[in-house]
């Protein structure tokens, strides 16, 4: 007796049914553990890669806001009449090893946290006798306790008397090379002496700086501000 076709039909659709074996022999339970393996190397590969592990407090950093660049015998010719320039004076030591000091650099620097009791101000200033500005900014070091930043620096301010006998370039060769350094940090020059520009205290309460930076947005309503071209980045490319 022949077998009736639908019965061959059937047979077919069951073995169809059937779960394949995975191909080239692989077991599921090895692929998973495969997965999971992978799964771990990528947690294990975000724990070491995320996260500040080269983080700074900004406690312990010291913002400088602003540079004053004057003559060094400057004070000595005119004398030293506030308290200020004769504290300064105590603590520019500088054991220059080679040539003559020239320049006395002037950092202004923004107080983090304000003393108790009377209000001492939202800055201070250092500063430090010597030929190069590099050197000066390094033993500056001796002055503070913690690491010196520009990257946050406003202005330059450059007395009349050093850019007559100097040569601009020169004097702003060290902040042009520096990478914390940015091109559109403002450059004056005043008649006097430059330290007395940083140590202003504005009667907004604002930091010297600052007050520096941000005084040359108004020089189009006033021209008695200094010009809008004064970016270090345009004084380099005027040299």
């Amino acid at each position: 007796m022949v077998r009736p076709s639908f019965f061959f039909w059937s047979d077919t659709a069951d073995i169809a049914a059937q779960p394949k074996a995975p191909q080239g022999g692989e077991k599921p339970v090895l692929a998973g553990k495969r997965r999971g393996a992978l799964v771990m190397l990528l947690l294990g590969a975000c724990l070491l890669t995320g996260g500040c592990w080269d983080r700074r407090e900004i406690q312990d950093r010291h913002f400088v806001l602003a540079v004053a660049i004057d003559k060094a015998e400057a004070s000595s010719k005119e004398g030293m009449n506030s308290i200020s320039e004769k504290e300064a004076a105590r603590h520019e030591s500088f054991a220059q090893p080679h040539g003559s000091k020239k320049y006395r650099l002037s950092l202004q620097i923004l107080r983090m946290a304000g003393g108790s009791g009377e209000e001492k101000g939202k800055t201070y200033v250092l500063s430090n006798t010597g030929e190069s500005m590099f050197e000066m900014v390094r033993d500056m070091l001796g002055q503070t306790s913690k690491s010196l930043w520009f990257e946050h620096i406003q202005a330059i301010v450059i007395s009349e008397a050093v850019a007559r006998e100097n040569n601009l370039g020169q004097i702003l060769d060290f902040f042009i090379r520096d990478a914390e350094m940015r091109w559109r940090i403002k450059v004056y020059i005043t008649p006097g002496e430059a330290r007395q520009i940083i140590e202003f205290s504005p009667q907004n309460k604002e930091a010297g700086g600052l007050f520096l930076g941000n005084m040359i947005r108004l020089h189009p309503r006033s021209l008695h501000l200094a010009g809008a071209r004064t970016d270090m980045g345009y004084v380099t490319q005027s040299l």
